[in-house]
């Protein structure tokens, strides 16, 4: 498609379009944060309240994102083994290919937690915020921007990236559970 800016959830995908010449590199900048999240389904009444909370046998079973090819999976494993309870929690994991996944295995109680973006979590009314992740516990959660390369409309595009900075979008942001990233 026609595109003139991309803006990725992950920076690592965006490293990868630089050295291809698909993206000007010099345009390229983070925009956006987005906060990592224990969710439970609103159905039932457990009391998972810290990450600690998952070792109880009330939970069975947690969604998480293939921590090897999706961001959020690879900060939810970050978190887990930030407190020593990746190995222990390894026979409760049900695996997901995106969040997406994740968010759909628990709002339909298939599974009794799940770790995703709060901007998913707040998607759905089947799902309650159980815990918000400290930023400190994985690696920052960043939301780059960058013009396209090809684009015919790079004045364009960087007028809207800054657009994209102001107050006014920020509040909209804040809406779906996104931050802007602190310059």
């Amino acid at each position: 498609a026609p595109v003139d800016l991309f803006i990725s959830a992950s920076e690592r995908h965006m490293e990868q379009l630089i050295p291809r010449g698909l993206i000007n590199a010099g345009s390229v900048l983070p925009i956006l944060t987005n906060t990592l999240v224990l969710i439970t389904p609103t159905s039932m009444d457990l009391g998972v309240k810290e990450f600690d909370d998952l070792t109880d046998d009330e939970v069975r079973r947690i969604a998480v994102a293939f921590p090897e090819s999706v961001p959020a999976g690879k900060y939810a494993q970050e978190t887990l083994l930030r407190f020593g309870l990746w190995e222990k929690l390894r026979d409760k994991f049900v695996f997901a290919k995106d969040v997406r996944q994740v968010l759909s295995y628990v709002e339909s109680g298939n599974v009794e937690a799940g770790i995703v973006y709060k901007s998913d979590a707040k998607r759905s009314s089947k799902v309650r915020i159980a815990v918000e992740a400290n930023p400190l516990w994985h690696a920052p959660i960043v939301y780059p921007t960058g013009v396209v390369a090809s684009s015919d409309h790079i004045q364009e595009a960087e007028d809207f990236m800054d657009y994209l900075q102001t107050a006014e979008t920020e509040a909209i942001f804040m809406q779906y559970g996104f931050a802007l990233w602190e310059k």
